[in-house]
Formats: structure tokens, sequence, C-alpha cells
């Protein structure tokens, strides 16, 4: 059986020197699309239908990406790294909300065509 998912997904340098691992993500998301990631310290999961992402993102007191989610490799997990600034995938409510709401306002179809 092919390995569902690998570094590829999380490692910078993968994608610089191979792309976009895409069929990595599609045999994810046709597989297991809440993935566990236990190798990494620290272990998280990867969410990869909307589904799914949806269901999380409606329990923020069960789902979490705190204290910090690192996805710069090699970065301590927990800390303030300069080299990884926090961004919206990384919050939870209610910082997510307030972000989102900024966001959302030029990030739409109208504003991309301009």
């Amino acid at each position: 059986m092919a390995r569902l998912a690998g570094p590829e997904l999380i490692d910078p340098e993968s994608y610089a020197n191979y792309g976009y691992p895409h069929e990595s993500f599609a045999r994810l998301r046709r597989s297991e699309p809440v993935h566990g990631f236990a190798g990494y310290d620290p272990p998280f999961w990867a969410l990869t239908r909307r589904a799914e992402i949806v269901e999380v993102a409606r329990q923020p007191k069960l789902f979490a990406n705190g204290p910090r989610f690192q996805i710069l490799v090699g970065a301590e997990y927990g800390s303030e790294d300069p080299r990884e600034p926090e961004t919206i995938v990384q919050m939870d409510p209610p910082k997510y909300g307030q972000r989102r709401g900024l966001l959302s306002r030029r990030f739409t179809p109208r504003c991309g065509r301009s």
C-alpha cells in the first residue's frame, strides 16, 4: 500500500524542489481526510476536505491551533520565532473572526479582478 502522506506536505524545501504535492493531498482527501502526523514534535492533524475543516472550525473549544502552530521546519514548538509570523490559519477565536472580517472584504472576486 502506498504511503498516504509524509514530509512533502509540510517541508518548505520539498515544495521548492518538487512543487506542490497535489497527488499527496488528493490521496488524503480520498482515503483519510483527517490524517494524523504522529512522527512530528508535536504531532498534529491535517484536515484535507472542506466538510471536516468546517466541522472543526465550529468547535474552537475542542479543537485549537495553540499554543502556537508551527509550519517552519526546525522552529521550536510554541515559540515566537520571528521567522514564523502568525497567520490567519494559526489563529483561534476570537482573533480569527476579527482578522477574517477585515480580510474577507478585500478578498472578493470583484477585488481580484481589479
